[in-house]
């Protein structure tokens, strides 16, 4: 003996297993009704023995039914039973229409919803309809100006698909932009995935024939001679295929995220900083001039950092950290920091022993739980000094054993001045 509320459970899968064929008979085959309806749900009402083994429960299924329903009518049928007599006894609940179904199970605003953008999609776009039926739920869920963006972008995707790349500003669709895109790129992927045989585990644009804005890695010259090609510009950010046609030939690229200690470091020979997009590591080994000049890395002492380098290293792999160690880290207690505890199990690989060995201490808490030093808390004076050549040496090293290095090094810097003096 079902009641109300069993039964509103029963409903409501009932409708998810099937609403989908429904919306296409409605839609596609123009149908007011599916062929289905009338539905008849079968209540459970008790075999005559039951009934005097539970009469009790039985009346009460008898005339929970007996009350209005939400949607839809109940059956009944006349029986008498010894010691009750005449009663009626609820067989079906009985509908006759996909609404009254949709108000049972709590889908009735998402039906309605779903068939006006149905019937919109049909209209403006009928190679859309099966893709659309797909994803319903989530196009019904979204804003009414969104959702015509979101087809008017699809329709002119699908049209323009063998068109060559375009730029998402060169979409004429009212609302487009790349916030929208931001937002609305998953439910399009899932819309036009079949369509265009998209790889569901990416959500580029590349996949829709889109390219998006250029990625900005931001540069910092040090070396007078080398501004002067830029009319004595210090700081340019553009991107990785404006960088490659730089004809420039640092001697020394330090890399660092911190544009600020970049600006505040003094002129330095042959030297250009170089503040990389950390999303899109791997540019950095498409620019000759960074993969010809010897590579530094300056960061913070911290889980991220280490990672970091790891990745720098992955595409310049003679790259030499400056200031990750723990003889730094010690040097500057004072200045510690903590930041959230680090739960990855994940250890960087491409690492010295030294960073190696410092970067486990730290993530395990062996200096304390989340303790960090970042590089702009380090005294600048001190960054200084380890940036001149006789200090930019490998981490590690002594200076004694890196004499022909120093010498090797200044007098490549001399020759990159001599070179970009007569350029």
């Amino acid at each position: 003996m079902k009641d109300i509320r069993t039964l509103r459970m029963e409903i409501d899968n009932y409708y998810k297993v099937n609403i989908i064929n429904w919306f296409r008979e409605i839609i596609v085959t123009k149908k007011d009704i599916p062929e289905c309806f009338p539905i008849h749900l079968y209540l459970d009402a008790p075999k005559d023995e039951e009934v005097v083994a539970n009469t009790d429960r039985f009346l009460q299924f008898c005339n929970q039914w007996q009350e209005l329903v939400p949607a839809g009518h109940v059956e009944f049928i006349e029986k008498s039973y010894a010691g009750i007599g005449k009663i009626e006894v609820p067989l079906h609940l009985v509908f006759n229409n996909v609404e009254e179904i949709a108000k049972w199970s709590g889908h009735l605003i998402e039906f309605r919803c779903a068939i006006e953008r149905l019937k919109y999609i049909n209209e403006v776009a009928p190679e859309l309809i099966e893709d659309a039926l797909m994803v319903i739920s989530d196009i019904s869920n979204i804003n009414q100006r969104d959702f015509e963006c979101l087809i008017g972008v699809s329709k002119w995707i699908l049209e323009n698909k063998d068109k060559g790349t375009h730029l998402i500003r060169q979409i004429p669709v009212r609302g487009a932009d790349l916030r929208w895109f931001e937002s609305y790129t998953p439910i399009l992927k899932d819309l036009l995935l079949q369509k265009l045989n998209l790889n569901p585990i990416r959500n580029d644009l590349f996949q829709f024939g889109l390219v998006p804005p250029p990625q900005l890695m931001r540069i910092y010259i040090l070396d007078t001679a080398i501004k002067s090609k830029f009319g004595g510009l210090s700081l340019i950010a553009t991107s990785t295929d404006q960088l490659m046609k730089l004809n420039i030939k640092p001697m020394k690229v330090v890399l660092m995220e911190s544009l600020t200690t970049a600006m505040s470091l003094p002129e330095m020979p042959g030297t250009v900083v170089v503040i990389p997009n950390t999303n899109a590591i791997a540019n950095l080994a498409k620019i000759s001039w960074i993969t010809n000049s010897k590579c530094y890395y300056l960061g913070s002492i911290d889980y991220r950092s280490f990672t970091l380098l790891h990745n720098i290293r992955v595409y310049l792999p003679n790259t030499t950290s400056m200031f990750m160690s723990e003889k730094t880290l010690l040097a500057y207690k004072d200045l510690w920091t903590t930041d959230e505890v680090v739960t990855s199990d994940i250890i960087p690989s491409n690492l010295t022993d030294e960073e190696l060995k410092l970067c486990y201490d730290q993530k395990e808490g062996f200096y304390g739980d989340g303790v960090r030093l970042d590089l702009e808390r380090i005294p600048l004076d001190d960054i200084i000094a380890k940036l001149t050549p006789k200090n930019t040496m490998p981490v590690g090293a002594s200076e004694d054993n890196n004499i022909e290095e120093q010498v090797d090094f200044l007098s490549r810097v001399s020759q990159a001045q001599a070179i970009e003096e007569n350029s």
